[in-house]
């Protein structure tokens, strides 16, 4: 078998070569954007129908401050009064997290903790 010679192989090669760089080429062939009308946007619209939203519920708003203010008069009571405890409320304005630094909420107990919280939260948040 004779080897090909080294013109046939530069030729296929520079017609591999072309005809890769036409295919890219022709998929690069400017077009014109489609040109569409933007849409009139105000964002001042997004925030007054927003502040509309939240004013049809001023009930669950007036609720929420409530529990909050219910919140700041239990850490101001005289039984609560310790330094270091915080409670967290959550968007609703319940109770997410309640801390008390330097001493643990409740005595030690061998019950489940579920019973433990419910017992806590009956005896401390629900009587106070």
């Amino acid at each position: 078998m004779k080897p090909y010679s080294s013109r046939f192989v530069f030729f296929v090669r520079t017609l591999v070569l072309i005809s890769l760089m036409s295919t890219l080429a022709w998929g690069q062939a400017p077009e014109e954007p489609a040109r569409r009308a933007v849409p009139d946007f105000d964002a001042r619209d997004q925030v007054a129908a927003r502040d509309a939203a939240i004013d049809q519920q001023t009930p669950v708003k007036n609720l929420v401050e409530q529990r909050q203010a219910e919140i700041i008069s239990f850490l101001v009571s005289t039984d609560q009064a310790n330094p270091g405890t915080r409670v967290t409320p959550n968007r609703h304005g319940i109770p997410r997290m309640f801390y008390r630094d330097g001493q643990a909420l409740t005595a030690p107990s061998g019950l489940d903790p579920e019973v433990i919280a419910k017992d806590f939260w009956e005896f401390r948040v629900c009587s106070g």
